[in-house]
């Protein structure tokens, strides 16, 4: 009865007008009629809790209809309003006395007498009662805000890091706009990891490394084991309730983007494009691992996201029991970034270990997630396979490719025909080059191939020129487009931190390693670079670095020159995609192209005026075919006579069965098709004529 009497319909009308206001403000999505609901109650509880004391009730003195008159002006005015969006915001309860004072000022203009006696009791009962009722309200209000800031730091793909000259429109795209969903392969039920990992280390304790590194490869290219399903990355999360999930890719395959692209949807509002319910209230936890560990040892996980949030996504005011809110209800989707970018092994030891803790804890075993990482230096030991099912990120293939170039031109072009004409362009390159196409089957590198093609307009014919972007991307620039600094971030331990080399030396000390793995052993997989094993690479690397330093006049010892060796690996195999740990302690070029291409640039640097160092890696390797891209990557770049000069050099080599064979004609033939630039044109039409003839 009390409330029925004290609310009429004025007040009412009023209580919707304020609560639609103050919706509104805060985002326009909460539930109208639950808020509505809670403000009536809190009016009546008010009233009702002030009648059993009649001398400090604030109203005894007036008639019902002026008080319901009263009440509906000061439920419309603006400071309640104010204070009521600022209480859902998770700010506290408001000052009564200001609101004491404009109930006065209402009953003043409106001549009607209140007991200021009950004054401050009536504003205090009013606002905790609403305080405690909306509890969820102000859940749903902060995770507006939260959502609303995760759409304006993930929504945009900002291509920083990527060495590739561009109009400053095209340095960013929405992450929708671009995406490709990318596939997963499941691990074999059949195939026993553990047992794997086991047999390697057995292997290599009897019968040394090199056993063990052969078998690995069997391994990797699935003799020996079966292969698991296939299936797209938006379906691996409706398989079953609170699923959780590794993922492993390689460098530049996508871990990041997929999870930013979940991140995304559920922040959009669209759980059912990622593979969960439609319409279910969930909320994205995304976090970069390596951030985590910096304030590992001040403060819980929980304690690290809500103050990620205040400082990193500009959310402020969150609920202090906000994230364990939708945890406990299992409405999180925990995603957990990069484990391989924790360089210290005992550190990501431990946090493997605080992952485990804090998903079994009971309350949140429902929430489903996922965690990336590289395949080096991941232990299938770190997550139960049966609790935790084991993904890798697959390779684009070519529908794929096509998908991405289509998004890439149909978004970002205006106009359709010149969106047709590009796409054309670009798709036409990879078929008529090869060694590109399978380089773009990486999502990273594919990006800044296309990003070199919407600039010129077309792929340069030296490929040389586009394999120099991808290298300085992925050794120099890939890492700072992740907000580091530096190789010296802070959270790299001070012992692997670079005490002599400067990122100058980063790239002549690649030239010089590429070209001992080359002429060290070779390998005839398309793809991959050459195994070489850690202590063969620390020995290497020590020499060259020893040789760089002192051509600035910088004596090492060889003790230092070691540590700075291995200091180095670790820098390259955390920090860059440019060369990968493919095993344990085994270390090759993420792509075999970047290997050619390095050791063509080392040649490079290597000649003299008189040209012998170039004209004598051509008379020894012309027909080796594990060096053939080396000397056509070496041979495009030459400049002014260069390339007749070494031309004549190949069409008089004569080599065996060339009568029958042709090999040096085709061979020049191939040279010219790499566009090299041939000042003798009488020379080239002979190539061609003969060429023709054949």
């Amino acid at each position: 009865m009390v409330m029925a009497s004290a609310l009429g319909m004025v007040v009412d009308a009023s209580i919707a007008t304020t609560v639609s206001f103050v919706a509104e403000q805060l985002g326009g999505t909460l539930n109208q009629e639950d808020l509505t609901g809670a403000f009536k109650a809190s009016v009546a509880y008010a009233l009702s809790q002030q009648q059993e004391n009649i001398e400090r009730s604030l109203f005894f003195k007036c008639e019902e209809r002026h008080r319901n008159d009263l009440l509906s002006e000061f439920v419309k005015n603006s400071e309640v309003q104010g204070g009521l969006e600022k209480l859902l915001e998770d700010e506290g309860l408001p000052d009564s006395d200001i609101f004491c004072e404009l109930l006065k000022n209402i009953a003043a203009e409106k001549n009607i007498e209140l007991n200021e006696i009950g004054l401050n009791h009536w504003i205090d009962l009013f606002f905790e009662d609403f305080f405690e009722r909306t509890v969820g309200i102000r859940f749903q209000v902060a995770k507006q805000r939260y959502l609303k800031q995760l759409c304006i730091r993930l929504q945009q793909v900002e291509f920083i890091g990527i060495a590739v000259e561009s109009r400053e429109q095209d340095q960013v795209a929405l992450l929708e706009n671009i995406f490709v969903v990318p596939d997963l392969r499941g691990d074999s039920p059949k195939t026993d990891y553990l047992s794997r990992e086991r047999e390697l280390l057995e292997l290599e304790e009897a019968k040394g490394r090199q056993m063990a590194l052969i078998r690995e490869q069997q391994l990797e290219v699935g003799n020996d084991i079966e292969l698991g399903p296939i299936t797209s990355a938006t379906k691996i999360l409706n398989q079953v309730n609170g699923s959780r999930f590794v993922i492993l890719g390689d460098p530049g395959s996508g871990k990041t983007t997929l999870l930013r692209y979940f991140t995304l949807k559920l922040a959009e509002g669209k759980p059912e494009e990622i593979g969960l319910g439609s319409g279910d209230d969930w909320l994205p936890i995304l976090v970069r691992i390596r951030d985590w560990v910096l304030r590992l040892q001040d403060c819980s996980f929980l304690e690290y996201l809500q103050g990620y949030c205040e400082r990193s996504l500009s959310v402020c005011r969150l609920p202090e029991d906000f994230f364990d809110y939708w945890l406990n209800r299992g409405k999180a989707l925990i995603l957990l970034d990069g484990l391989d970018e924790v360089v210290d092994e005992a550190t990501r030891q431990e946090v493997v270990n605080r992952i485990r803790s804090f998903l079994n804890i009971s309350d949140y075993k429902k929430n489903p997630a996922i965690i990336t990482s590289r395949p080096a230096g991941y232990r299938r030991s770190f997550f139960q396979m049966d609790s935790y099912p084991h993904f890798e990120l697959q390779k684009f293939d070519e529908p794929k490719i096509e998908q991405f170039v289509d998004n890439w031109y149909n978004k970002r072009q205006l106009d359709p025909e010149e969106a047709l004409e590009g796409k054309k362009s670009l798709l036409g390159a990879f078929e008529q080059n090869n060694r590109i196409k399978l380089l773009s089957s990486n999502p990273l590198l594919l990006t800044i191939v296309a990003m070199i093609h919407r600039y010129q307009a077309y792929l340069p014919r030296k490929r040389y020129e586009l394999y120099d972007k991808a290298v300085d991307t992925l050794l120099l620039r890939w890492d700072q487009g992740k907000k580091l600094k530096s190789p010296v971030d802070r959270d790299i331990p001070e012992s692997q931190r670079l005490q002599y080399l400067i990122p100058d030396d980063f790239r002549r000390l690649m030239e010089m390693l590429a070209y001992w793995i080359h002429d060290f052993t070779e390998t005839n997989d398309r793809e991959k670079g050459t195994l070489i094993e850690r202590a063969d690479l620390i020995e290497q690397l020590s020499i060259s670095i020893k040789e760089i330093l002192e051509e600035k006049n910088k004596k090492l010892s060889r003790h230092s020159a070691r540590l700075e060796a291995e200091r180095f690996i670790e820098f390259i195999r955390d920090r860059t995609g440019l060369m990968n740990e493919q095993g344990q302690d085994c270390y090759a070029f993420a792509h075999k192209i970047f290997q050619e291409y390095l050791t063509a640039q080392e040649i490079y640097y290597r000649q003299s005026d008189e040209f012998e160092e170039v004209i004598n890696h051509v008379r020894k390797y012309l027909h080796v075919a594990h060096w053939r891209e080396v000397i056509l990557l070496l041979i495009a770049q030459q400049v002014r006579g260069n390339p007749s000069k070494i031309l004549k050099e190949i069409l008089g080599l004569d080599s065996d069965y060339e009568k029958w064979l042709h090999r040096d004609l085709l061979f020049a033939g191939s040279c010219l098709a790499e566009d090299v630039q041939v000042k003798d044109k009488g020379l080239a039409t002979q190539i061609l004529r003969q060429l023709v003839q054949l």
